[in-house]
């Protein structure tokens, strides 16, 4: 895999901390501790899915929290705000918030 490769499919060069947590991920699952990178980068996930890292979006990861009741509509809906607030809302909450979570995300 080449930074060609991420670049053709739309995703901007990881940073090097972004490298380095996948690494991390790498080498912990393959030692046998369950691990999962969470992220929204979508140079991340494109790397990830090439090298089979464990990868999950923000969006994923609250939609586990809410399906363990661990975080409410409300919660979620505070959480969609600040992103939101702070220009950082990740496309897919927009789109699939409704489905997730059965309301509409900012």
């Amino acid at each position: 895999m080449s930074w060609r490769a991420i670049k053709d499919n739309g995703h901007t060069i990881p940073s090097p901390t972004d490298c380095a947590v996948l690494a991390h991920v790498y080498v912990l699952t393959n030692d046998g501790m369950p691990t999962v990178a969470v992220s929204d980068d979508g140079g991340m996930g494109f790397i990830a899915k090439e090298l089979a890292i464990p990868f999950i979006t923000s969006l994923d990861l609250v939609h586990r929290m809410f399906t363990l009741r661990t975080r409410t509509v409300t919660q979620i809906k505070a959480i969609a705000g600040y992103l939101d607030y702070q220009d950082d809302l990740p496309r897919n909450w927009r789109d699939d918030g409704n489905r997730f979570f059965g309301i509409e995300l900012p």
